[in-house]
């Protein structure tokens, strides 16, 4: 976990995220049932347009999306309402790696 715990510089953007692994998943030969693991400790608006083609690739592909909230109030974000799974954890520790590999895994 230690490359999850530095900074660059900060800055969080969920349609650029969304952007991105759409992107991915549509162009891989590994498209169905994808899974897109988001952990933040940020909150930013996710904008409609995003989040429409996020749903469109999940009703297509059964793309699931999991959120991992790092010390903030998941249903404060927008991306709560796009999550297959939240998973709140208060600090991206050892014991924070350990509980997000548990939720994670049992949905797997």
């Amino acid at each position: 976990l230690n490359w999850a715990q530095s900074f660059t510089g900060g800055g969080t953007s969920f349609s650029a995220v969304l952007e991105w692994a759409i992107a991915k998943i549509r162009e891989s030969d590994l498209r169905e049932n994808a899974d897109l693991l988001i952990i933040t400790d940020g909150e930013a608006p996710v904008y409609p347009k995003f989040a429409q083609a996020w749903r469109d690739l999940a009703a297509e592909t059964g793309a699931r999306l999991i959120f991992v909230a790092v010390g903030v109030n998941p249903q404060r974000s927008q991306l709560a309402a796009l999550a297959d799974l939240i998973v709140e954890i208060g600090a991206l520790d050892d014991k924070g790696g350990e509980f997000i590999a548990q939720q994670v895994g049992a949905i797997l």
